[in-house]
């Protein structure tokens, strides 16, 4: 069994906000209840914790089989391909090696900036007619270089 330490501490964190995030749900619609007796209001905090809590796990699990890739490096291009869902991205690791990424256009990205992203390993990827596989990364981690 690993230690903490070495997991990923970006994965780890957003596991933890998940648990945070259902228990939160939970305890407003508690306290809704108990003031209001709002019955609708406690079913869809139960649904959202539900599903936070799910979700969760399923990120644990991802983590603790060690089920991702991780790419790190320098944002170098960014090209819009029109009527795409995605974007091509251009990205330079410390050894100077290019290496391309589709990622979804939703995905805030600026060139000159070092990212990290975690893309869960094994999963049923649509590849598109260029042969690249349309992934959307679990975490996208960027600061200034």
């Amino acid at each position: 069994m690993k230690r903490w330490k070495e997991y990923p501490l970006l994965l780890i964190r957003r596991c933890f906000l998940l648990f945070l995030a259902g228990t939160a749900c939970i305890l407003v619609g508690a306290a809704g209840f108990l003031a209001s007796e709002d019955r609708i209001l406690l079913g869809l905090s139960i649904v959202l914790c539900i599903g936070s809590v799910w979700k969760g796990i399923l990120l644990w699990k991802l983590i603790k089989e060690n089920r991702y890739d991780t790419v790190t490096g320098v944002c170098v291009g960014i090209s819009l391909l029109p009527l795409r869902r995605y974007k091509k991205v251009r990205v330079m690791d410390a050894n100077g090696i290019e290496g391309t990424l589709m990622l979804n256009k939703k995905e805030s990205i600026q060139i000159g900036f070092c990212y990290c992203f975690f893309f869960r390993r094994g999963s049923d990827d649509i590849l598109t007619g260029a042969g690249f596989a349309d992934w959307h990364p679990i975490i996208t981690w960027g600061l200034k270089c």
